[in-house]
C-alpha cells in the first residue's frame, strides 16, 4: 500500500523512480518488486565522483523530501543510503517503504504554512503554526520558538549560495536544546519526530554532496509549488 501510494504521488515526475509489486508472487512475509539496477546512494555520494552528479542527487532529494511534507504529509522517514538508487539516466529510486508516516491534513498544512511564514519572517504567523502543531500553547512566548526556527533553517534563509558542510548540525542542535532548556520548551508532539529524523538525513546527503547553491530559491520554490486555498 505503501509503494501504490507513492507510485501516485510521484506519478508526474520522470526523474523519480518507484519499483513495482508483483502481487501473485508477494505474501504477507514475501515482498517481490521490480529489480532496478543503479547505483547506490553511498557510492554517488563518495570522493571522486563527478560533482555535477552529486548535484544533481543533492536537489533531487531535497525537492522530493520537501515535497512530501509540504504537498502529502506523507512522509519517507527512513533515510538509510540502501534505501535509494540512482540510475544511469539520472533518476533518484526510492526502494524500501516500510517506515512511511502519513500526517493528518491539519499538520501537513501548518507545516506548509509555517514554511511561508519562515521566510516571510512573519513572526505572529508562525506562532499561530506552533500552537496549531502543539510545538507551544495558547499564550506562549513564540519568540525562542522562533529563534529555534532561525538556527534550524539557516541554510535557507539567505538568498545567496550556501555551503550545506558550514552548517554545524552539533553545534546548532545544542544552541537549540539550550534555548529549549532555558525556556521550557518540552512539547515534542509525535509528528516532530518522524519529520526531524528525515531532515537529518537530508542534512547528511546535503553535507556529503556539497552542493554550493543557492538553497534559499531551491527551498522557497518548493513552498510555492503547493497552493494551499
Amino acid at each position: 500500500k505503501n509503494i501504490a501510494l507513492f507510485q501516485r504521488m510521484f506519478r508526474d515526475d520522470d526523474e523519480v523512480v518507484i519499483p513495482d509489486v508483483y502481487p501473485d508472487l508477494s505474501s504477507r512475509r514475501v515482498l517481490t518488486m521490480q529489480q532496478i539496477d543503479g547505483y547506490p546512494l553511498q557510492e554517488i555520494l563518495a570522493p571522486g565522483v563527478d560533482q555535477s552528479l552529486k548535484d544533481w542527487v543533492a536537489i533531487k532529494y531535497f525537492r522530493v523530501v520537501w515535497r512530501q511534507v509540504f504537498e502529502y504529509g506523507v512522509l519517507h522517514t527512513d533515510p538509510n543510503p540502501g534505501n535509494y538508487l540512482v540510475t544511469y539516466h539520472p533518476k533518484l529510486v526510492i526502494l524500501d517503504f516500510g517506515s512511511i508516516r502519513i500526517f493528518p491534513e491539519k499538520i501537513r498544512r501548518a507545516y506548509h504554512d509555517l514554511a511561508k511564514a519562515i521566510l516571510a519572517r512573519d513572526k505572529a504567523e508562525m506562532a499561530r503554526c506552533f500552537v496549531e502543531l502543539d510545538y507551544l500553547d495558547p499564550g506562549d512566548d513564540p519568540e525562542p520558538m522562533c529563534r529555534i526556527m532561525d538556527i534550524i533553517f539557516e541554510p535557507v534563509l539567505k538568498d545567496g549560495d550556501y555551503n550545506p558542510r558550514n552548517y554545524n548540525s552539533v553545534q546548532r542542535g545544542m544552541e537549540i536544546a539550550a534555548i529549549g532548556l532555558e525556556h521550557r520548551l518540552f512539547k515534542d508532539p509525535g509528528h516532530r519526530v518522524f519529520l526531524v529524523r528525515a531532515l537529518m538525513g537530508l542534512d547528511a546527503y546535503l553535507k556529503q554532496a556539497g552542493t554550493v547553491i543557492n538553497w534559499h530559491r531551491e527551498f522557497k520554490a518548493c513552498v510555492d509549488a503547493v497552493r494551499d486555498g
